[in-house]
């Protein structure tokens, strides 16, 4: 079994707070631990894009700016991972945001989150199937 470096905890636990803040809510368990055993950093290119406070974005590179780069990694904001043509084309989800989507769906959540909905049948907008 391969074993991946960790993230510091004190980036970890403050990504936690930062998230818990946004939601308004304490994240259920299992979505904490998820954030604790997923290594953020690993799935991340060696650049990443800034915003750089007027607009604009900045490069931060990994082996240039470690620290920056590192605490970068596990702030609760999207992370530009590429430009095309000038503009910002791709990039690393905000970690809130991610965790809204499966809490919406309920997905993982035994805490009373929204719960899935169920799709409308065709041709009766609205409806929810039986």
């Amino acid at each position: 079994m391969k074993t991946f470096p960790a993230a510091p905890a004190a980036h970890i636990d403050r990504l936690l707070t930062d998230v818990t803040d946004l939601l308004d809510r304490q994240l259920p368990p299992g979505y904490a631990r998820a954030l604790r055993a997923v290594p953020r950093h690993l799935f991340l290119p060696d650049r990443l894009w800034l915003r750089d406070g007027e607009g604009g974005y900045r490069p931060c590179d990994r082996p240039a700016n470690p620290d920056e780069w590192l605490t970068a990694a596990y702030t609760d904001t999207p992370l530009v991972t590429r430009f095309t043509d000038g503009l910002p084309s791709s990039s690393a989800s905000m970690p809130s945001m991610v965790l809204r989507t499966l809490l919406l769906a309920g997905i993982g959540d035994t805490t009373g989150g929204a719960g899935p909905r169920r799709p409308a049948r065709r041709g009766t907008p609205g409806s929810a199937l039986p």
